[in-house]
């Protein structure tokens, strides 16, 4: 029996042990790459990363999709864009729409009565002046309040699904 090796299966070897090391130095660059940018991720708030995987996931859906005939060019976005959708629904909670439209409310109707403070004439009577800042902090009582109702009914909810 012959334990030498000739010069063909020498040169195959040298050859797969160099195709190998090829391997080696890409899966070292992809786990680089990799590490980079979960490094940049893991700066990012769960809010975002709850969009990123919403797209992701939908553009897979879009893919799929168009695997049955649909184009590609329609279906990858628009995937992406309702999948992004849908996770951040999800991730803000039930009930995030009513904390949304109160801050929407009381942005409107505080910067209505600021202006209306700034408008009163620097010789008007001083009750003038203190009965609308009366107001803003009723106001700002009032939507403390729906605030901590709409965040308590978003956390009860929250507790009965999980």
């Amino acid at each position: 029996m012959n334990n030498h090796l000739s010069k063909i299966q020498v040169a195959n070897l040298i050859d797969e042990a160099s195709q190998l090391n090829n391997e080696i130095e890409k899966t070292d660059k992809v786990s680089s790459a990799i590490v980079n940018v979960v490094g940049k991720l893991s700066t990012k708030s769960s809010e975002f990363l709850a969009g990123v995987l919403g797209a992701g996931i939908g553009w897979g859906g879009g893919f799929a999709i168009s695997l049955s005939g649909f184009s590609m060019v329609y279906s990858g976005p628009i995937g992406m864009i309702l999948g992004t959708a849908a996770f951040l629904l999800v991730w803000r909670g039930i009930g995030q729409h009513k904390i949304e439209r109160l801050i929407q409310k009381f942005s409107s109707i505080s910067a209505k009565v600021l202006n209306n403070i700034k408008s009163i004439p620097p010789n008007a009577p001083q009750y003038v002046t203190d009965n609308r800042w009366k107001a803003f902090d009723k106001i700002s009582d009032v939507f403390e309040q729906e605030a901590i109702k709409a965040l308590s009914d978003n956390s009860s909810k929250m507790d009965t699904i999980h």
